[in-house]
C-alpha cells in the first residue's frame, strides 16, 4: 500500500530535480539508489515472511531485542 506513495514522492522529486538543472548523470544515480533500495527491501521482507512462517515469532522477538538493545547503547 506505501509503494504508490514513495514512488509519487520520488517523481514529485525529480521533477524539481529537473527544473532546478540537476544533471542527468546525478538522476540516474538516484534512480539507481531507489531501485537497489526497492530490491533489497522486498527480499529482506520476503525472507522475513519465511522466517515468521516457519518458526514463528520467537526468532523475530529476540531480533527486535537485540535490535532495540544496540540502538538504546549506540543512541542514548
Amino acid at each position: 500500500m506505501v509503494i504508490p506513495v514513495i514512488g509519487g514522492a520520488m517523481l514529485l522529486q525529480m521533477i524539481e530535480l529537473l527544473e532546478l538543472g540537476v544533471a542527468d548523470a546525478q538522476i540516474q544515480v538516484l534512480l539507481m539508489g531507489f531501485i537497489s533500495s526497492a530490491l533489497s527491501g522486498y527480499f529482506a521482507l520476503k525472507y522475513l515472511i519465511i522466517i515468521l512462517k516457519k518458526s514463528g515469532f520467537y526468532l523475530f522477538a529476540y531480533y527486535c531485542w537485540v535490535v532495540g538493545l544496540l540502538s538504546l547503547g549506540l543512541f542514548w
